[in-house]
């Protein structure tokens, strides 16, 4: 069941799928536009993630990161 009231995407799983530095930035510019209270989790195990896109990640101010 969808709740009505639920507005704003609290948890995005993008496992497994295979994400490039433009891909980064586009979640980044729609990340830094969400209403409050944002997203909770971002998820990015397995994306073969390279270090442009990494770069891009790590310097958004949109997400802050935690590792484990």
């Amino acid at each position: 069941m969808v709740d009505a009231q639920a507005s704003t995407l609290q948890f995005l799983d993008l496992s497994q799928n295979p994400l490039d530095k433009k891909s980064i930035e586009y979640i980044i510019a729609a990340l830094t536009v969400a209403p409050s209270p944002g997203l909770a989790s971002l998820r990015l195990d397995d994306c073969a993630l390279r270090p442009g896109a990494l770069e891009a990640l790590c310097k958004s101010s949109a997400c802050a990161l935690e590792c484990d």
